[in-house]
């Protein structure tokens, strides 16, 4: 939840952002989890994912295998749903009606 909320929040500032680069930032974090990368989508990826290993009780494996849930699921809804099926699912899921 915390990736997908991390996507949401890029989403929700840069509506431009395609499922493509989605899935490109979850292959380089999901091969290279430590690596910085200077993209604001990797960035709060990245963010999201430490405060998550801080707060609870997860291993960097789990952590890893999440990631690579959702690059498949990215990959999935992308592939039946178009350039944006992954964030408009996400969207949908993700915000609240509030937001």
């Amino acid at each position: 939840m915390k990736i997908e909320s991390a996507i949401t929040a890029v989403y929700r500032t840069n509506p431009a952002v395609k499922d493509k680069q989605v899935i490109a930032v979850l292959e380089r974090l999901a091969t290279k989890p430590e690596m910085s990368l200077a993209n604001p989508l990797a960035v709060s990826i990245q963010d999201n994912l430490k405060l998550t290993l801080s707060l609870y009780n997860f291993s960097r494996r789990e952590a890893l295998g999440t990631l690579k849930r959702v690059l498949k699921s990215a990959k999935r809804h992308h592939k039946l749903d178009g350039s944006r099926g992954c964030l408009d699912f996400v969207k949908d899921y993700i915000w609240s009606p509030r937001d």
